[in-house]
């Protein structure tokens, strides 16, 4: 428990780690050993779904993770649109394709071997919630508030 936020920070602190580290292991747990053999191609419904719901886990759990900066804090609707063009997009696009396409269409040479792994693509999708976060909102701190407000008000103590 900090000194400074108090008891409701710590405890959102832990939630928001209960909330990242379940969508990683369910992340995890399909993408490795709840993986069937893919028998359809690389263009079949099956593999996007379940490409795009892995992907989704893992943009969620960047999401908590980018939250957990705003935990008790006033937040903002910002928009940086050169952070997310140049940063969430590619990182959103490379968690989003399927291994299979990575390995069949482009051999298993790097690096397509290593886009092709599971973990550069939970990479990805965290950093892609993140950036989504950070590129949409923006956090204030609730004291730098009112005193700017006492100080338009009362100018001259």
């Amino acid at each position: 428990m900090t000194r400074k936020r108090g008891l409701p920070y710590a405890v959102g602190q832990i939630l928001i780690l209960i909330i990242v580290l379940f969508l990683l292991y369910t992340y995890y747990y399909y993408a490795y050993y709840y993986s069937d053999p893919i028998i359809s191609g690389p263009f079949s419904a099956d593999v996007w779904i379940k490409s795009f719901l892995l992907s989704f886990t893992t943009t969620a759990a960047g999401v908590f993770i980018e939250l957990s900066r705003f935990w008790g804090w006033v937040i903002e609707y910002k928009f940086k649109q050169e952070l997310l063009i140049l940063q969430g997009i590619p990182a959103g696009l490379i968690g989003m394709i399927p291994s299979t396409i990575w390995t069949r269409y482009f051999e298993s040479g790097y690096p397509f071997n290593f886009l092709a792994d599971p973990s550069v693509s939970a990479a990805a999708g965290v950093w892609f919630g993140i950036i989504l976060l950070r590129s949409f909102f923006d956090h204030k701190k609730i004291e730098e508030d009112e005193k700017n407000k006492e100080e338009t008000d009362y100018p001259y103590k």
